[in-house]
């Protein structure tokens, strides 16, 4: 009987762990925002995952690219598959500070804010 209950209890635990994980990491969620160095006027999305990934695309156009991401107290990095990088402060709703090619360059600034319900209507149609 011992040895049911610690499986239904680990079974539960590893249920809830994900949840319980992504409330204590605010970066968990939908973003849009825009990059310094884009010549025209390009709406950014993000897709911030509990599991430490990440997905990302032209708004309305679907995602097409994505890595792996985390924190360090308030600052972020989102960091692609080929090295560039995405790194900056975690303040609330917003995001912000500066993109990097793989080899360290800087490449100019970005700024994110957490979709609104809108944004994230417009989001789960291209997914």
């Amino acid at each position: 009987m011992r040895s049911r209950r610690v499986w239904i209890a680990s079974l539960l635990a590893s249920c809830l762990a994900p949840q319980a994980w992504a409330q204590a990491h605010p970066a968990v969620g939908e973003w849009v925002g825009h990059v310094s160095w884009s010549t025209l006027p390009v709406t950014y999305s993000w897709q911030i995952n509990a599991d430490g990934t990440f997905s990302s695309g032209r708004f309305g156009r679907g995602h097409d690219g994505g890595g792996v991401w985390g924190v360090n107290g308030d600052r972020l990095t989102l960091k692609y598959g080929d090295g560039f990088r995405y790194e900056g402060t975690l303040s609330g709703d917003n995001y912000s500070g500066s993109a990097h090619y793989a080899d360290g360059r800087q490449i100019g600034g970005f700024s994110m804010s957490r979709a609104s319900n809108e944004d994230a209507n417009d989001l789960a149609e291209d997914h």
